[in-house]
């Protein structure tokens, strides 16, 4: 989940300096972005559920051109004062904004999110390496965003700024995070392999290298070791495929 803070802060730190490039008001600013903050972070983590409308339209890229509308309605509510006639406004002729928003929004997060999905669907190790690609993502945009601010050196870039500087914190710690979890699982498995790390093994199959526990039933019946195999590993020793919840991590 930390990714999905990163995503919605770094998409509402670029609709912060949108913003403060059209007005010089802090305020305004302020309240704009309010919206985009709140609605971004739903949408990354509607985007992360796997399930499909029919077989391959994903939920997340379904619910993208309403979320977006929804977030022109409301922000246009939330700067021009409540009421049916300025949500009306945003999310009609407000399409003119929202509309390239949301195909920007969709290459520069969509795209990296659904990869993330896929990798996931690798196993223990592709979710961390999918959530390496998110957290690289939020950084580099976060970065840009950080530098154009910097340079811009106006009150109305201060929601900005600070934004991409906590978009930036929670990227690259997400992608450390992640090189950590997948470090320490591969290390695991390379004690495993060496005789370091008692009830396990590595063992070859048809399927390629297996992490394999073993739980003996007492000294006196190891012949009735109970063995159960919990990972399978890619060539490298990285867990693939999680078999069980029990894969150190």
């Amino acid at each position: 989940m930390l990714n999905v803070a990163g995503v919605a802060l770094a998409l509402t730190a670029i609709t912060a300096t949108v913003f403060a490039a059209l007005t010089t008001h802090l305020n305004t600013v302020l309240v704009g972005i309010a919206p985009t903050l709140l609605i971004g972070a739903l949408w990354a983590f509607v985007l992360r559920i796997p399930k499909t409308i029919g077989t391959t339209l994903r939920v997340g890229w379904a619910i993208a051109p309403v979320l977006a509308a929804l977030n022109a309605g409301v922000t246009c509510m939330v700067l021009f004062g409540p009421g049916l006639a300025s949500f009306a406004i945003g999310v009609s002729l407000g399409a003119i904004v929202w509309l390239p928003a949301l195909l920007a929004t969709l290459v520069l997060f969509g795209f990296p999110l659904s990869r993330a999905e896929r990798l996931a669907k690798e196993g223990l190790d592709g979710s961390e390496r999918g959530e390496q690609v998110v957290g690289i993502t939020v950084s580099i945009l976060a970065g840009i965003v950080l530098s154009l601010t910097v340079l811009a050196a106006k009150v109305s870039f201060m929601p900005a700024t600070a934004l991409a500087i906590a978009a930036l914190v929670v990227g690259v710690s997400s992608y450390f995070i992640a090189a950590r979890r997948r470090r320490a699982r591969t290390n695991f498995v390379a004690d495993v392999e060496a005789g370091k790390v008692v009830n396990f093994r590595v063992d070859a199959t048809p399927q390629g290298k297996a992490l394999i526990r073993v739980d003996g039933l007492g000294d006196a019946y190891r012949v009735m070791d109970y063995e159960e195999e919990i990972a399978v590993l890619s060539e490298r020793g990285t867990v693939r495929r999680g078999l069980k919840a029990n894969v150190p991590d």
